[in-house]
């Protein structure tokens, strides 16, 4: 397993873009403002659950609460890992495995069942429709650090969620209810893609991404992409 620990939560890697966007989440309004981020879902294809236990240690000590306090606090943000986890999320989950390295036999049995490969007898298909109900009815959809391998793009069906969204009258009249456009904005970076291989990745999404946007963000880091877009996370 690999090795993780609280104390690799202060790492510059972990302060960066993590402190930023818990950063914007708290805004002007302090813990409040903080519980009323429902409207805000990360759909993670990673197992490991960093971000879960780092917000939830800037929660406990920002605003000096007990674990139990900053877990409520922190409710309303959804974090859909569609691969699961390794040892579930102390966000949703007070029994969670603790951040460390797993090692006994007992803890690497738990990591590994809660973990899901892809075309693992249909496990995660249930987190993937999640993921989807989330894209369905989001404003702005943001790939931060993301692959953009094949398969997870297919499993995502972002273009035949974009068309439900448009065409089919029940999720039209919520997204109209809702006060959602017509279609979600899709924004984010492509580190390491050549303009080749945006421009061919995003065919088949041709009138719902704009790949200049993609190009023009193609090498900016997770951290460098929300400083140039801190408005993403400002509720109206």
């Amino acid at each position: 397993m690999v090795r993780k620990n609280e104390a690799s939560l202060h790492s510059d890697h972990m302060q960066g873009w993590y402190k930023f966007f818990f950063n914007r989440l708290v805004a002007d309004g302090g813990d409040k403002h903080l519980e009323s981020h429902s409207h805000v879902s990360l759909i993670n294809f990673n197992y490991d659950r960093s971000l879960d236990y780092w917000l939830l240690m800037a929660v406990k000590r920002r605003f000096n609460v007990t674990i139990d306090e900053a877990r409520r606090k922190l409710a309303g943000l959804r974090i859909i890992r569609v691969h699961g986890s390794l040892g579930g999320s102390p966000l949703s989950d007070a029994s969670a495995r603790p951040y460390h390295q797993a090692n006994t036999r007992e803890e690497i049995e738990r990591c590994a069942n809660s973990i899901f490969l892809t075309g693992d007898d249909g496990r995660n298909s249930g987190l993937f429709g999640v993921a989807r109900d989330c894209l369905m009815f989001a404003s702005d959809v943001v790939f931060l650090g993301f692959g953009y391998h094949s398969s997870n793009l297919d499993r995502l069906q972002l273009r035949q969620v974009c068309f439900d969204r448009q065409s089919k009258p029940e999720f039209a009249m919520t997204a109209l209810q809702w006060g959602l456009p017509e279609s979600a904005r899709i924004l984010g970076t492509a580190q390491g893609l050549s303009e080749g291989q945006i421009r061919d990745l995003f065919r088949p999404l041709s009138g719902l991404i704009d790949p200049d946007l993609f190009k023009k963000h193609a090498n900016l880091s997770a951290l460098a992409w929300l400083k140039e877009n801190p408005e993403l996370l400002r509720r109206n």
